[in-house]
């Protein structure tokens, strides 16, 4: 069997042991009931090549479907917001065991409740228009309306889904091959893949405070003639300290020492305070100053992207 791994860098090693202890894999998944767009041949007067050209039809108008989808990405950006990707597989995620309760909330919330609304709004306004048998939509799409691109109503509810789960994080005794070198070999490439994540989700933590560090430090230096918006950077950035040590599950001694200072810095402040005191926003610029540079130094350009 293969043995836990640390992610290797050229600074101490990250023993992932306690991200496999505190932290799960979560997953989302969003299904559509019917789609926009529908791909379909239609001449166009152009030289280029018929066999590089798409054409789409747009297979109906509606705004409630539209709000689905938008009301879908925004808890998509939510979950991603309170956790770290996982290179490991397509749509899952890390995230801490503290941060679970409160992102279940809103996902049991949007499951039973929100979600549900939308779709039933927007079945309400399909079901009459299936019944009618789609006299606007075949006014606007003319001669390329396809009666068979609209499933009868009860298929098209039963294609909205959502689904989310929770998964233990592990690297040995996950695969069920009976072959002992194959086993071994994927459980290996495993093991790597949680060493890796273990080093994204401390990298990650390390980038959103400087990134965050950075951006109210410029909010709060003079500037003569700009206005600056003082308040969206000062909440993230509390909020950031305030749930740090539910989202540390890399046990990131090195950088803690940083998040300490930045507390001690941030202890007490808020935006009253600071709009009203020149001499606090003063005192905070230099100190956030003299720390700026050792949090810049831990960070680590990885080529991912990330979400605080």
């Amino acid at each position: 069997m293969a043995a836990p791994a640390t992610a290797h860098t050229n600074e101490p090693s990250i023993n992932i042991s306690k991200m496999m202890q505190g932290a799960r894999l979560i997953y989302t998944t969003f299904h559509m009931g019917i789609g926009c767009m529908r791909q379909i041949s239609v001449k166009t007067e152009t030289t280029a090549d018929p066999s590089q050209i798409r054409n789409n039809k747009k297979l109906i108008d509606s705004p409630e479907l539209e709000e689905i989808r938008s009301q879908d990405g925004k808890l998509r950006r939510f979950v991603e917001s309170k956790a770290c990707r996982f290179t490991g597989q397509e749509g899952v995620l890390i995230i801490a065991d503290g941060m679970i309760p409160v992102v279940d909330r809103v996902l049991v919330a949007y499951e039973l409740i929100r979600r549900p609304a939308l779709v039933e709004k927007f079945m309400t306004k399909y079901t009459a228009e299936y019944e009618a048998d789609f006299p606007l939509t075949r006014a606007a799409l003319g001669d390329v309306f396809n009666k068979k691109d609209y499933p009868c109503p009860d298929v098209v509810r039963a294609g909205f889904t959502f689904r989310y789960g929770y998964m233990d994080i592990k690297t040995t005794g996950t695969i069920s091959i009976a072959d002992p070198n194959i086993r071994e070999r994927e459980e290996r490439k495993q093991a790597a893949l949680i060493a890796q994540a273990a080093q994204d989700l401390r990298d990650t933590m390390r980038a959103a405070g400087a990134s965050m560090v950075e951006a109210l430090f410029d909010v709060l230096r003079p500037e003569k003639g700009v206005r600056k918006v003082l308040r969206g950077q000062l909440d993230r950035l509390q909020d950031y300290l305030d749930t740090y040590n539910l989202k540390d599950v890399t046990n990131d001694a090195e950088y803690q020492r940083h998040v300490d200072t930045l507390k001690q810095i941030m202890s007490g402040v808020n935006i009253n305070q600071l709009r009203e005191s020149d001499s606090l926003k003063a005192k905070i610029v230099s100190e956030l100053e003299s720390l700026r540079p050792s949090l810049k130094a831990l960070v680590h350009a990885s080529g991912r992207k990330f979400r605080e």
